[in-house]
């Protein structure tokens, strides 16, 4: 942008956009828009003038507006999608719990090995309770949550996510897929 000189045919509507009128503004916008993709892909020197100017704004903006882009954490639901386990806490949404898959399946040897069982455990403490359920149909009803923190439940085998929280082995489960409450 400092090396080429350039007036974009599509400043004109740069007024109009600032608009308090909606329609003019949208027009503006309409017009705006298709005015400078037009110009930038029939024109060379329009092109260099906009990479040019993206270039310019990117070395203007000031450091620690980089620094936080690249420094972001990552959004928990992404952290899960990716790696499968997650260090931070987790509350889940409406209709879901979180449930704590009972180790009883597993054998530890002498030597410390860990032996999985083949056989998909479907037991499990509830760690955290999702909000109660609200439907809406002719009238308002809520789904009330089948089960409450700490609770052992039995739940549809291979239902849910397997997830791990803070090392533990978990299972973000629906309320639909507990199958009951065992008393202890």
């Amino acid at each position: 942008m400092a090396n080429i000189k350039f007036n974009p045919s599509w400043k004109k509507y740069e007024q109009d956009l600032k608009s308090s009128d909606r329609e003019t503004s949208l027009k503006a916008s309409e017009k705006f828009e298709s005015e400078r993709t037009h110009e930038i892909q029939t024109d060379n020197q329009a092109k260099r003038w906009e990479e040019g100017r993206k270039a310019e704004l990117a070395r203007l903006k000031p450091q620690w507006a980089k620094k936080m882009e690249s420094s972001k954490p990552l959004d928990p639901l992404q952290e899960l999608r990716k790696f499968g386990s997650f260090e931070t806490n987790f509350t889940p949404v409406e209709g879901y719990l979180i449930i704590e898959v009972d180790n009883s399946g597993e054998k530890t040897t002498a030597s410390g090995l860990i032996i999985k069982s083949e056989k998909i455990e479907n037991s499990g403490i509830v760690l955290k309770v999702g909000n109660d359920v609200k439907v809406y149909s002719p009238t308002l009803s809520t789904i009330l949550a089948p089960c409450r923190f700490a609770d052992h439940i039995l739940f549809k085998r291979g239902a849910g996510v397997e997830i791990d929280i803070k090392g533990k082995h978990c299972r973000l489960i629906q309320f639909g897929d507990v199958l009951g409450v065992f008393d202890d």
